[in-house]
């Protein structure tokens, strides 16, 4: 998909009149459309994970797309922290589990207490997102560039690729 770059009639003909001004002029167009295409694939939202009301007064939020995890901590009524974590910039996600409820861990390179924490998720959501950002931080070091895979499946390849085999035992 090339993404669409519309001129005014004014700016074309001076463009055609100065063609010192079109050898500057492209290099911008080409990063305007590469910033279009980063935009496009920045919006799509793979996973939106929550916190469980009753045990959590204000309940956490996990947010995973294609270029970042963004952990939306709430401590009070219309109070919130955003923290935006670039996918290259986790070094390791893990989920502990409880008796009842998971807790999703992130480690942050950028972070100065390096791990952010989100508690009282259900079990089958933290091991999604688990899942979902491991393959991203595997195809972010392989340096694939998800703007040209087909959208539809990779939250399915993406959970496939980060998803762990535990051997049976005996």
């Amino acid at each position: 998909m090339q993404p669409r770059v519309i001129f005014s009639n004014e700016l074309l003909m001076r463009f055609r009149a100065h063609g010192h001004l079109r050898d500057q002029l492209v290099p911008k167009i080409s990063r305007a459309a590469d910033l279009n295409l980063l935009s496009d694939t920045r919006s799509q939202v793979l996973l939106r994970v929550r916190a469980f009301f009753p045990f959590d007064f204000f309940p956490d939020e996990v947010i995973i797309d294609t270029n970042r995890v963004n952990v939306i901590k709430r401590n009070f009524f219309l109070s919130e922290r955003v923290h935006g974590i670039p996918v290259a910039n986790i070094l390791d996600v893990f989920v502990e589990h409880g008796p009842i409820f998971a807790a999703l861990k992130i480690v942050d390179s950028g972070f100065i207490e390096n791990e952010i924490e989100v508690n009282y998720l259900r079990k089958e959501d933290a091991e999604k997102a688990r899942e979902l950002i491991q393959g991203l931080i595997d195809v972010k070091k392989q340096g694939i560039d998800l703007a040209k895979v087909d959208h539809r499946n990779i939250e399915k390849q993406l959970e496939e690729l980060g998803s762990i085999e535990v051997p049976a035992t005996l």
